[in-house]
């Protein structure tokens, strides 16, 4: 059984309904992420489940019982916030230990606590500053040290790396991983960021306007999407709307008005319905058209002929804007002599790298 479930669960601000019939499962010990743009319902579930907010409909379920009606202060939950939320008049020591004192907890567990969890953070001996006298990678570990040390049910993030440079993001996730894996804390945590959920997330739930539209592990949603939305969303920026296809008994085939494409049978081609691929521009890959050829290259199925419409330089690669009967195709390619605008070029559709999406 699930630790946490939000069953058919409903969430409007006024007559706007964020969530409706919204349905959410976190095992106990995972890390889930919610992913997405603005506006799609990720920052209102986390608050939802934290207390911030009530449904006017559905089930809350925490560890078997029913949190619908809980308090936030009865739910015992650690909540990092986007903004940090330090006391700025309040030394390191009493910024971890604020929780504690809340809840009546004797003065010497408090202080082995608070030297504890300063140690997990990496943040020993730093009891005396200030938050003003802190980067912002390290005002954030106090954040996550004061929500932990208080030994909570669940940890919820909000957006905590969205205020910090580039560099820092990235060793900020690696920590908040370790600290994760290291208590085996249940953990929900919200992003816009794909990367960031990617890296750091056992599973990842993609919303789009108060639906999930995949929950999955990272690795098998960055592979396979399973929607168009989904697909664009991570980075697929290439789709062939076919009219009808074939089945056979390792691989599909694919038509549209003139063309044929090839698709290997895996985990990305379930859908017995959907008539559109997927690829990435990684994956594409294209060849100048040979000279005598005529500029075609026949027949051959899982390819176009094009040109080159714009050539973009990436640093480590190419990036081009291909143009097509299909339409405009854009390809990633590293190479020491680059394509040129208006060259003619073939582009070549591996079978094995095309996917199906709903």
């Amino acid at each position: 059984m699930s630790l946490l479930s939000l069953n058919n669960v409903s969430v409007a601000y006024d007559k706007n309904v964020i969530l409706k019939d919204f349905n959410l499962n976190v095992e106990k010990g995972e890390l889930l992420s919610l992913l997405g743009p603005s506006g799609c319902g990720k920052t209102t579930t986390l608050r939802l489940i934290a207390g911030f907010l009530q449904a006017s409909g559905g089930q809350f379920i925490f560890d078997g019982k029913d949190y619908s009606q809980v308090p936030i202060n009865k739910r015992h939950f650690g909540f990092v916030f986007q903004n940090y939320a330090l006391f700025p008049h309040l030394s390191i020591f009493e910024n971890v230990a604020f929780g504690l004192r809340q809840r009546k907890v004797d003065r010497k567990e408090i202080e082995k606590r608070v030297k504890h969890m300063l140690e997990v953070v990496s943040l020993s001996g730093f009891e005396k500053r200030f938050p003003a006298e802190l980067s912002g990678g390290q005002r954030q570990r106090v954040a996550i040290a004061r929500a932990l040390v208080i030994k909570p049910d669940l940890l919820l993030f909000d957006e905590p790396l969205s205020n910090l440079d580039a560099n820092l993001r990235v060793t900020m996730r690696v920590e908040i991983r370790r600290i994760q894996q290291e208590l085996g804390i249940t953990t929900v945590y919200v992003s816009h960021d794909q990367e960031e959920c990617f890296s750091i997330s056992d599973k990842v739930a993609i919303l789009n306007k108060g639906v999930i539209e995949q929950l999955d592990q990272p690795k098998t949603i960055y592979k396979y999407p399973k929607t168009e939305f989904v697909a664009r969303f991570i980075g697929f920026n290439n789709f062939i709307q076919c009219r009808q296809r074939e089945e056979h008994e390792t691989h599909l085939t694919f038509f549209t008005e003139q063309e044929k494409f090839e698709v290997q049978k895996n985990a990305g081609t379930t859908s017995t319905r959907a008539l559109k691929l997927a690829i990435r521009p990684d994956n594409i890959v294209i060849e100048k058209c040979r000279t005598g050829s005529g500029g075609t290259p026949g027949h051959r199925d899982n390819t176009l002929t094009g040109q080159v419409k714009i050539s973009t330089f990436l640093g480590r690669s190419y990036q081009y804007e291909v143009d097509t009967s299909l339409g405009t195709f854009q390809v990633n390619r590293e190479m020491e002599m680059p394509f040129s605008t208006g060259d003619r070029v073939i582009l070549i559709f591996p079978k094995e790298k095309l996917v199906l999406v709903d």
